[in-house]
């Protein structure tokens, strides 16, 4: 089971590249410049349907509380937010889940590798503390 806990913390406490971390986060800004990427990630990792829509009103509910990053963002409109939780032991056997940043609130919207390469940049990254609920 891959169930984001309802206590995790975004941190700014990272490296500068999300590459080693199990359970991240990154900030995106909409791009100056642009660069074209094309095909598709495929990840492996499956959960339920129920599962996956708990999991993404769990993270919007969290993510809008004024304690869910560690410090405070100069968030912008159309800001993009990815959580991304490694589920499995395998690298790409992960959860990944997209927001935007929305009339002073985040807001669900489809990640995708591809467009969110093509039209942004990342702004700041971090890793989730206390990502997964191990209580089930």
């Amino acid at each position: 089971m891959c169930k984001p806990s309802a206590k995790l913390k975004l941190c700014t406490c990272a490296p500068a590249s999300s590459n080693h971390l199990k359970h991240y986060w990154e900030w995106y800004t909409e791009k100056k410049s642009s660069y074209m990427l094309m095909g598709e990630l495929v990840y492996t990792f499956n959960i339920s349907k129920d599962q996956h829509i708990q999991n993404k009103e769990l993270l919007l509910k969290r993510i809008n509380e004024p304690d869910a990053f560690d410090v405070e963002l100069d968030l912008a409109e159309n800001d993009h937010l990815l959580l991304s939780f490694g589920c499995g032991s395998k690298p790409l056997e992960e959860l990944k889940y997209g927001y935007r940043y929305e009339a002073g609130k985040w807001v669900e919207c489809e990640y995708s590798y591809e467009g969110w390469f093509n039209r942004f940049e990342n702004e700041s990254r971090g890793k989730i503390k206390f990502a997964l609920d191990h209580s089930i």
